[in-house]
C-alpha cells in the first residue's frame, strides 16, 4: 500500500535540531481513513493511531513490543493510552493532535538538515512550538488552513485520505506547558551506559487535552552518573 507522509521537526542554532516527527496515511487500504503520528527516533515502534472508527490509541507496535524490553522493564500492555475521537471544533474540522516542542529541545547535532523534512524555527526561551494536526472533511484553499487568522499558524502541509477527507498540519508558538516529567522506571532493551549518558536523549509524554485532542510533549533529558567514593 503506498504511504503518503509529511515529516517535520524543529531546528535551533546552526547545526542543532530537536527530534523529527512523521504523520502518514496509506492509500489503497480499502478506503480506510486511518492516520498515524510518530516520533521518528522510535520509527513505527510507538505511534498514535487515529482510526476512522473513532477509537484512537498510543501503542507500541505488536511485532516490535517483545523485542524492545526485557524483564521487569516490560510494560504490562503495549497499549499506552486509549481515547475516543473528540467532537469537531467547527463543522467538518477536528483538532486531533498537538505536539509541543520547547525552545531548549534543539540539542541534537545535525550538520546537514534533511531536505525532505519541513523545518520549523525553535521557539524563544519559555515558549514552545506547537504543531497541530487537524482532520478535515473538506479541501481548503491554497491560502487557507486551520488557525491561519485566529492563531497566526503557518502551514506544514496537508495529506489527502484515500476514503475522502484531508489531514492538515500547522504550527505556531505558544506558552510552554510546565509539567514535570516523571523519572524513568526502565530503559529499552540493549541500552548501555554510553547511550543513557548521551546528550541527545529525549523523553516523550502524552495524554489528552480538555478539548479532546491528544498531546505529545518532547523534552531533552540529561542523565548523570552517580559518583561513588
Amino acid at each position: 500500500m503506498p504511504e503518503h507522509s509529511l515529516r517535520f521537526g524543529v531546528v535551533g542554532q546552526p547545526g542543532y535540531r530537536a527530534e523529527t516527527w512523521k504523520c502518514w496515511t496509506y492509500h489503497g487500504a480499502g478506503k480506510r481513513r486511518d492516520v498515524y503520528i510518530a516520533c521518528r527516533r522510535l520509527g513505527n515502534a510507538l505511534k498514535l493511531s487515529l482510526h476512522e472508527s473513532g477509537h484512537w490509541h498510543v501503542a507500541f507496535d505488536s511485532k516490535a513490543f517483545s523485542q524492545m524490553f526485557e524483564g521487569h522493564n516490560t510494560p504490562p500492555d503495549r497499549l499506552m493510552g486509549r481515547w475516543e475521537r473528540p467532537a469537531p471544533i467547527i463543522d467538518g474540522l477536528t483538532l486531533a493532535c498537538r505536539i509541543h516542542i520547547p525552545g531548549d529541545a534543539a540539542t541534537i547535532p545535525e550538520p546537514s538538515l534533511d531536505s525532505k523534512v519541513h523545518w520549523i524555527a525553535c521557539a524563544p526561551p519559555g515558549q514552545s512550538v506547537e504543531v497541530a494536526v487537524f482532520l478535515s472533511d473538506h479541501l481548503l484553499g491554497d491560502s487557507d488552513w486551520p488557525g491561519r487568522n485566529a492563531m497566526q499558524t503557518k502551514l506544514v502541509g496537508h495529506l489527502s485520505l484515500d476514503g475522502g477527507g484531508y489531514v492538515y498540519i500547522v504550527h505556531h508558538t505558544c506558552a510552554t506547558i510546565e509539567q514535570p516529567f516523571p523519572p524513568p522506571t526502565g530503559y529499552f532493551k540493549g541500552a548501555g551506559e554510553e547511550q543513557l549518558l548521551a546528550n541527545t536523549n529525549r523523553a516523550l509524554r502524552w495524554g489528552q487535552m480538555d478539548d479532546g485532542s491528544i498531546i505529545f510533549q518532547e523534552r531533552p533529558v540529561v542523565i548523570t552518573k552517580n559518583q561513588t567514593s
